[in-house]
C-alpha cells in the first residue's frame, strides 16, 4: 500500500516536479489570472516588476518595458539582469483536450550564448577598427607610390 501511495501522481508532485526545473515556467487562464507559476518563475518575475506577479498583464507589461534597476539589458525577448544572468521569455497559447485556452510562458536561461554574442561584438568591432586602419594604410601606399614613380 506505501508503494502505491509513492508512485502515484498527485497536483503536490506536478507542482514540486516544475518548481525544480530549471527554466521559468508560468500558465494564466485566458481571464489573465495567474494558475500556475515555479519559483525560478517567481523570481525572475519579481526582477523584472519588484512585486509578486498575480496577472498576464502584469508580466505582459513588464516584458514590453520593465521598469526596475534589476534589468542591466534588454533586446527583444531576452533579458540581462544584475547577476549577469541572462533569460529568454517565450509566450505561447496551450489548449487543453477540453477546448480550454491557457497562456503559458517559458524563461529560458541564455547567459552563455549572450556571452558569446558580447565576445562576437567585442571581435567585430576590433575587425572594424583593423579594416580602417588598412584602408589608411592602402592609402598611404597609393600615395608612396606616386611620390616614388615621380621622384623617378
Amino acid at each position: 500500500m506505501k508503494f502505491f501511495r509513492r508512485n502515484r501522481l498527485s497536483r503536490k508532485s506536478i507542482k514540486e516536479s516544475i518548481d525544480n526545473l530549471p527554466s521559468g515556467l508560468c500558465f494564466f487562464e485566458h481571464t489573465g489570472l495567474l494558475i500556475l507559476c515555479n519559483r525560478k518563475m517567481y523570481h525572475l518575475a519579481y526582477l523584472l516588476m519588484v512585486y509578486d506577479l498575480q496577472t498576464w498583464y502584469e508580466l505582459s507589461d513588464a516584458l514590453k518595458s520593465p521598469q526596475t534597476q534589476h534589468v542591466v539589458f534588454h533586446l527583444n525577448d531576452a533579458f540581462v539582469f544584475d547577476d549577469q544572468t541572462a533569460w529568454q521569455f517565450r509566450v505561447s497559447s496551450v489548449r487543453t483536450s477540453e477546448g480550454e485556452v491557457y497562456t503559458q510562458v517559458v524563461a529560458s536561461e541564455v547567459t552563455e550564448i549572450y556571452e558569446k554574442y558580447q565576445q562576437l561584438q567585442k571581435s567585430r568591432q576590433k575587425l572594424d577598427e583593423m579594416n580602417i586602419h588598412l584602408k589608411n594604410i592602402s592609402e598611404n601606399i597609393r600615395d608612396i607610390v606616386r611620390e616614388e614613380e615621380t621622384l623617378s
